[in-house]
């Protein structure tokens, strides 16, 4: 099962390592901008990607709603919640 895995590496070639943990996905980060994420429950289902992945993943991180991160992504959700910050968000 691949989300039991630590690293996914997609037909193309891409590599996609675990990163964020909520109690109903299980999200996969690349060196770049691409996100996978799997229902962790129901890990056959076809997972978002792209766009609804990312809106999925910033609205969880916002809400503090997750419950492990990997060091890359404790230090993106660090800079996310400076910029929300910034900007008078909660």
């Amino acid at each position: 099962m691949a989300t039991l895995d630590q690293t996914i590496e997609t037909g193309y070639g891409e590599i996609f390592h675990r990163s964020l943990i909520t109690g109903q996905f299980i999200f996969f980060t690349d060196d770049g901008d691409g996100i996978m994420m799997f229902y962790r429950n129901d890990p056959e289902r076809k997972p978002l990607g792209g766009y609804g992945a990312e809106e999925l993943l910033i609205g969880l991180i916002l809400k503090g709603d997750w419950s492990w991160a990997s060091e890359d992504m404790i230090y993106n959700i660090q800079c996310i919640l400076e910029a929300g910050s910034d900007q008078g968000d909660p």
